[in-house]
């Protein structure tokens, strides 16, 4: 029920400042010299979200032997900071990128949704000075995607 009231005034608020846009477009201003900008609605309000048709995943995990290989007595981490970095690849797009960090789960793994049309760049972001890192530490690929999206991570103790 909360969701549905929440929604509903999202969406009342969103047609009265397209209303208000609208009507400023229409009338203007009438004096000399003024500059007039249209400004759009603050709030979008769409029936049918951008998709997510992709994920991200991936472990980081104890590299004890620091061999780059995750090998059977070796376990995951849990608690490390992992990074995504968004960056439209449309040239038209605002070139902003966007940062979303999260930790890894107790059993070592993170997960991102991915959207079409970014350039994306997972990164661990460990405490060098308790691991060093035996493996790339970020991976970087477009979306959509041919293949799997999934990296991990290997950190040795130090």
């Amino acid at each position: 029920m909360l969701r549905l009231r929440t929604a509903l005034i999202l969406l009342l608020v969103a047609l009265a400042v397209g209303t208000f846009a609208r009507q400023a477009e229409a009338t203007g201003p009438t004096q000399p010299g003024l500059t007039y900008r249209a400004y759009l609605p603050l709030v979008a309000v769409s029936a049918t979200p951008p998709q997510a048709r992709d994920m991200v995943m991936g472990i980081v995990w104890n590299d004890a032997n620091g061999n780059g290989v995750q090998d059977p007595d070796e376990s995951a981490l849990a608690g490390i900071p992992v990074s995504l970095t968004a960056t439209p690849l449309d040239s038209g797009a605002d070139p902003t990128s966007s940062l979303l960090a999260i930790r890894t789960d107790a059993h070592g793994a993170y997960s991102f949704k991915v959207f079409p049309g970014y350039s994306y760049t997972v990164q661990v972001m460990a405490d060098t000075t308790h691991y060093t890192a035996t493996t790339p530490t970020q991976q970087t690929f477009q979306t959509p995607s041919t293949s799997a999206l999934y990296f991990a991570f290997g950190l040795k103790p130090r």
